[in-house]
């Protein structure tokens, strides 16, 4: 989610106990790794240590061609092999609440914060197809999911482009 995300939708979501911090059964190895300046910037925001709240492992065959496929970058969040994601409690995220999202929105992860759009290799804005966002629901276009969420292309494309760097320097500083 966004800066500027409206919280009816997701909140909705989660309140229904179908939003994107919840996992479907089988799903939890298809989690999506973190660069390291996530995990500062939420360790920093909680007052936790990044071990508290993350899980190091190797993810399952495929998955990082599935990631690749998607976006050459996603290479920075598996360096030699190895993620970081997220802890998942009960099939949800650790820091899903009652109301959603429990982190500030600023040290949320830059996929969180992005969902449920993304920005392929050749940086086209692209809407991944899910089957339980209620902001895709009825949606014709990207760009009428964006509204509902109370996003901007411009606003999305900048926030990539500051993942892109954090995957770039944590591929650097760990591959």
């Amino acid at each position: 989610m966004g800066p500027t995300t409206d919280l009816t939708y997701c909140a909705r979501c989660h309140q229904q106990g179908v939003g994107c911090c919840t996992l479907l059964p089988g799903t939890e190895a298809l989690l999506f790794g973190l660069t390291r300046a996530e995990c500062e910037c939420i360790s920093a925001a909680t007052g936790r240590p990044v071990e508290a709240f993350t899980v190091e492992d190797t993810p399952p065959p495929g998955f990082r061609e599935m990631l690749l496929a998607i976006h050459p970058a996603f290479a920075g969040t598996l360096p030699q092999g190895r993620r970081v994601h997220l802890r998942v409690q009960a099939g949800h995220c650790c820091f899903l609440a009652e109301s959603g999202c429990s982190l500030p929105v600023e040290a949320r992860p830059y996929y969180c914060r992005l969902y449920p759009t993304w920005f392929d290799a050749d940086d086209r804005p692209m809407l991944p197809r899910s089957g339980t966002c209620l902001a895709q629901q009825g949606a014709l276009t990207l760009f009428e999911v964006m509204r509902r969420l109370g996003e901007t292309e411009p606003n999305l494309r900048a926030l990539f482009q500051r993942w892109l760097s954090a995957a770039r320097a944590n591929g650097a500083d760990r591959g």
